[in-house]
């Protein structure tokens, strides 16, 4: 009787722990799954999963996995999972208030039909846990898109830039593309019928970025709507960067962990198409200081010291430095500190 009281307090002790373990992880992710829908043959989906970690200490990933070939996972824009690899033992660790995102990347090209896969990320601070996320798709193969998406990549602030993406269907002969949608008042996009022919239809999607469009990326969606009661409606993603004519690298400095009242410095990289003089410089406090370099230059090193706080937490701050340039005269970024006993 009293072995089996004990082996029955040593089971419960387990459970117990396990439920522990489990349960930091609760709220780590905005999201645990992602439904892509109906989606053309080769075209570019992708969906991002963020981490944000919202307990008192680090929490640290020691590797991932996935069920299923047909998709391509990316940790902070890091390949670790390609078609060839099943099993990543990428680490990285997230401080209190940090994010991390988990990309994922559908092979729309070499399957086809129902697919679902599951990405399994797995940790060990502050204690050993799983996480799994899934996506659900339908790959369509009575349409396809060439390119699988509408990529400007890296333009300058007012140049032109027009792209055009074909899309092209096999099925019925009445098969038609009903609207188009588009919610980005910086791009302009028109589509229009190519060919009719029995038992295959084209269309001819364009898409120009307005020369007034801000600086920054484009990360959107094109919704293409179709007379296919079925499945109606299909996205075709657009993405980018304008990008300004001064650069500062990296928008979000990371200067690390450190001890209370411990120092450190790190640089950001300040780029301009032409030379420019930094006349002055907003922000900073009595723990970020920033050392404003002298003269007319295209690169500037611009030193970012933290003199150290004896209090323990998250420390940051944002500057903002101003140029000599004309159109642009000012960037900003972010310096962040992690002060740990």
């Amino acid at each position: 009787m009293k072995r089996s009281f004990s082996l029955l307090v040593f089971c419960l002790s387990s459970i117990s722990s396990q439920c522990l373990a489990a349960s930091w992880t609760d709220g780590l992710f905005s999201e645990l799954r992602h439904e892509f829908g109906n989606i053309p043959r080769g075209s570019d989906q992708r969906c991002t999963f963020v981490l944000k970690n919202t307990t008192d200490g680090p929490v640290r990933i020691v590797g991932m996995q996935r069920t299923c070939g047909c998709t391509q996972i990316t940790l902070d824009d890091k390949v670790v999972l390609d078609h060839e690899t099943k099993v990543a033992r990428e680490t990285k660790q997230i401080q209190p208030g940090q994010e991390a995102r988990i990309g994922v990347m559908l092979d729309t090209r070499n399957f086809l039909g129902s697919k679902s896969a599951e990405i399994t990320v797995s940790f060990d601070k502050p204690s050993a846990a799983d996480v799994r996320l899934t996506v659900n798709s339908y790959i369509r193969q009575d349409i396809v898109l060439n390119p699988g998406a509408i990529q400007f990549g890296s333009v300058s602030r007012g140049q032109d830039s027009t792209k055009v993406l074909d899309i092209e269907y096999a099925g019925q002969q009445n098969w038609k593309i009903m609207s188009v949608t588009n919610t980005n008042q910086n791009l302009e996009v028109n589509c229009n019928e190519m060919y009719r022919r029995p038992g295959q239809v084209g269309y001819k999607l364009m898409v120009s970025l307005k020369p007034n469009a801000p600086t920054g990326f484009i990360r959107d969606a094109i919704m293409i709507e179709t007379n296919d009661l079925a499945a109606p409606h299909f996205p075709v993603i657009v993405s980018g960067q304008i990008q300004a004519d001064l650069i500062v690298t990296p928008t979000n400095l990371t200067l690390g962990t450190v001890k209370p009242g411990q120092s450190v410095t790190r640089q950001v990289l300040l780029r301009g198409k032409q030379p420019f003089q930094i006349t002055q410089v907003d922000g900073g406090d009595a723990m970020f200081q920033i050392e404003k370099p002298q003269g007319s230059n295209s690169f500037h090193r611009v030193v970012v010291k933290f003199s150290g706080s004896e209090e323990p937490g998250t420390r940051e701050c944002t500057f903002r430095i101003r140029t000599d340039l004309a159109d642009e005269s000012a960037a900003e970024f972010k310096a962040t500190v992690q002060v740990l006993r």
